[in-house]
């Protein structure tokens, strides 16, 4: 039985005095009969369905909630580039050490915009932040912290991005450059990390995939952005720096797995312990710890010369499939001290990511050294 038609059963209790011809019309129609119904009742009727309808529409409407995976720690997005977004992984490039060479961090940006000026901004804007705190012992900014990103302009392939004048007169540790003085060392220095800071700034956003080339502009003054000279990132020219992209020239200073075994080979072969212990592994594969660097210098002080004629063969790369290991194939010969040449071809060498750096297990670099 329908609510309308229960409701017009009760009607003759509520409409005393009226005709039974009244109530036979309201069963037909029930749409009049809120009209011949006293205000107080159908008020209170009228109540309790906006009740019910209430009630019914949170049970359809009620939202799931959904709990969010675990993954890396999301970067803030400033209130002037938000808008259309999606979460994306931008590569960071940072300072390995000491090296004048270049690794790599990756970093999820939760809630990146689609625009590919604003992502590049908030990229950037995370590499002058510098690298996470637990990198800190392998990895260093490139840039200086209070550098500002200005402007991002862009093309169809080149995006030109105005950075503040704190590129060229801060270093990377805050410090006003002026107070180097006439310390030439530390001039050089800086320059040096300053043009290591353009590599890993077209690196940055090259590798974003939103544009191919780079030209860089620091602010004079009032917002407004100009070329730099080549001299104030150590090169002895005074030309203007133009477009940039990954050419060789910062290829060359990544370290790839090829940069890094070429490294360790080179830090073998001139017997550079200090160096050579920053690409070995701190554990290796079966948690066991690496020596000592004294150890390690005694080591390598006992054992054969490594010759200049050594191969990383091309195109013989091998990737494991989770990406965290790499065999490499190199040619290399080797005079031990009781004389003669040790050739080794085709000698595979494994590297494993540690804390995104490729390194070497120490066991496999004993191994690869004759006695």
């Amino acid at each position: 039985m329908s609510p309308n038609r229960a409701a017009c059963r009760t009607a003759p209790e509520r409409m005393r005095g009226r005709k039974p011809s009244v109530i036979a019309f309201c069963r037909r129609s029930p749409a009049l009969f809120w009209a011949f119904c006293k205000p107080q009742r159908a008020l209170q009727l009228a109540a309790c369905l906006v009740a019910l309808v209430t009630l019914c529409s949170c049970m359809m409407i009620s939202p799931i909630r959904e709990e969010k995976s675990a993954g890396p720690t999301p970067v803030p997005i400033p209130p002037e580039i938000s808008g259309s977004s999606t979460d994306r992984v931008v590569t960071l490039f940072f300072r390995y050490r000491d090296l004048l060479m270049l690794t790599t961090e990756t970093l999820a940006l939760h809630d990146a915009p689609d625009d590919k000026r604003r992502f590049v901004k908030l990229a950037v804007e995370a590499l002058i932040a510098g690298p996470r705190e637990e990198s800190a012992n392998d990895k260093l900014p490139v840039l200086p912290p209070t550098t500002k990103v200005l402007d991002v302009q862009g093309t169809d392939s080149l995006c030109t991005i105005t950075l503040s004048a704190d590129f060229l007169t801060r270093t990377v540790k805050g410090a006003d450059i002026k107070t180097l003085g006439d310390n030439n060392q530390s001039m050089l220095e800086a320059e040096r990390t300053r043009r290591l800071g353009v590599s890993a700034l077209v690196s940055t956003i090259v590798q974003t995939g939103a544009y191919a080339q780079v030209q860089l502009l620091v602010d004079e003054g009032g917002g407004k952005g100009v070329r730099i000279q080549q001299r104030e990132l150590g090169e002895a020219s005074d030309e203007l720096l133009g477009p940039l992209s990954c050419d060789e020239s910062i290829l060359s200073i990544l370290l790839t797995p090829r940069q890094t075994l070429r490294a360790i080979l080179e830090s073998l072969r001139d017997r550079n312990a200090e160096q050579l212990y920053r690409f070995i592994a701190q554990r290796d594969e079966q948690g066991a710890l690496r020596p000592t660097i004294s150890e390690v210098s005694d080591f390598i002080e006992k054992s054969a010369t490594l010759r200049d004629d050594m191969i990383i063969y091309q195109n013989a790369e091998l990737l494991s499939g989770d990406g965290q290991s790499v065999t490499l194939l190199v040619h290399v010969n080797f005079l031990p001290r009781s004389g003669g040449v040790v050739e080794r071809d085709h000698l595979p060498l494994v590297l494993r990511r540690e804390n995104e750096v490729w390194k070497m297990d120490y066991d496999a670099l004993a191994a690869l050294i004759p006695q």
